[in-house]
C-alpha cells in the first residue's frame, strides 16, 4: 500500500500542478528502495509478512495482503514479465488464490477477490453465502442476526456494489499511464446471471463510462464514452472479453468508441 502510495503521487504530480520536484525527487528515490511484499510462501500462498508464520489450518485471518488483488492494482495489474525477478504474474495470481482459500473471514472481499481472479461461480457462491448469513432486510451487514445489537460494520454494505460490479466489468489501474488501461467485460459472469443482463453507464479509471449489455453470456452493444476534460492525458486502452484482445486503441477526451464483440 505505502508502494501504490508513493507511486499515486508520482503519477499524479504533472495533472496536479505541484511544482516541489525537490520532494518528486526524494519520494521517487525512497520508492526505489522499497520493498514490494510480493513473497511466495511454502506451500504456495501469497505471504502476509517477509518471514514464513502464515499457516494453512488458520482461517480465521483476514485478507489484508491481498489488497493487490482487490480493490487495488499493484497484483491485478502486476507485469507479465514480472516486476520482481523471478516471480511471474501467472505464479502471483496462483498464490493469491491458494491464499484464498485457506483464509479469510471477509466475505464480501473474498468474493470481489475470486472476481478478480476470474472464477464466476466461486465469486457468486460466496457472494449468496454472505447475503444469507450476514445481511438483514435491510442490507445491513451483521455478525450475530441473533443478537440483541447485530450490526457489526459497514465494510460489507459499501461492498456489495462493487463486488457485483467487479464480475461483470473490470478496469484496474496501471502503475504507469504509459501503460494500456484493460478493461475486461464480463470477467466473472456466473451462471446464474448468464441468461440476459445490462449495464448502464458504469464509471471506470480514466474518465470513463462503459454500457452493455449480454444475452446467454455474451455481451453486446458494448459502448465507452470518455469524459471531456481539458487536462485528459489519452493513453491506450485494451477491451478484452473471454481472455482475448477485442479491441485496442488510444482514447482521447470526448471520444465515442463502439466495439464490436
Amino acid at each position: 500500500m505505502i508502494w501504490e502510495l508513493f507511486n499515486g503521487v508520482e503519477k499524479g504530480f504533472e495533472l496536479s500542478g505541484d511544482t516541489d520536484v525537490a520532494f518528486l525527487s526524494e519520494l521517487r528515490a525512497k520508492k526505489a528502495r522499497l520493498d514490494r511484499g510480493l513473497r511466495v510462501g511454502s506451500w504456495g500462498q501469497l505471504m502476509e509478512w517477509k518471514v514464513e508464520k502464515d499457516r494453512p489450518d488458520d482461517l480465521h485471518r483476514h485478507l489484508s495482503h491481498l489488497v493487490g488483488l482487490y480493490p487495488s492494482y499493484s497484483i491485478a495489474s502486476y507485469p507479465e514479465g514480472g516486476a520482481i525477478p523471478g516471480l511471474t504474474k501467472s505464479e502471483l495470481l496462483k498464490a493469491a488464490a491458494k491464499s484464498l482459500k485457506y483464509r479469510g473471514w471477509e466475505k464480501v472481499w473474498r468474493a470481489a477477490c475470486w472476481a478478480q481472479l476470474g472464477d464466476g461461480e466461486k465469486f457468486y457462491s460466496v457472494l449468496k453465502y454472505a447475503v444469507k448469513t450476514n445481511f438483514g432486510h435491510n442490507l445491513f451487514s451483521l455478525y450475530d442476526p441473533q443478537a440483541s445489537n447485530p450490526i457489526f460494520q459497514i465494510d460489507a454494505n459499501l461492498g456489495l456494489p462493487g463486488v457485483m460490479m467487479n464480475a461483470l466489468l473490470q478496469a484496474p489501474d496501471t502503475s504507469s499511464y504509459d501503460s494500456p488501461l484493460v478493461i475486461t467485460i464480463l470477467p466473472a459472469l456466473p451462471k446464474a446471471w448468464s441468461a440476459s443482463g445490462s449495464v448502464r453507464g458504469a464509471r471506470v479509471r480514466g474518465g470513463i463510462g462503459v454500457s452493455f449489455a449480454w444475452r446467454d453470456g455474451r455481451p453486446y452493444d458494448l459502448v465507452l464514452r470518455f469524459d471531456r476534460m481539458r487536462a485528459y492525458k489519452s493513453r491506450e486502452v485494451r477491451v478484452v472479453y473471454n481472455d482475448k484482445v477485442v479491441d485496442s486503441f488510444v482514447g482521447v477526451a470526448g471520444m465515442v468508441r463502439k466495439v464490436g464483440i
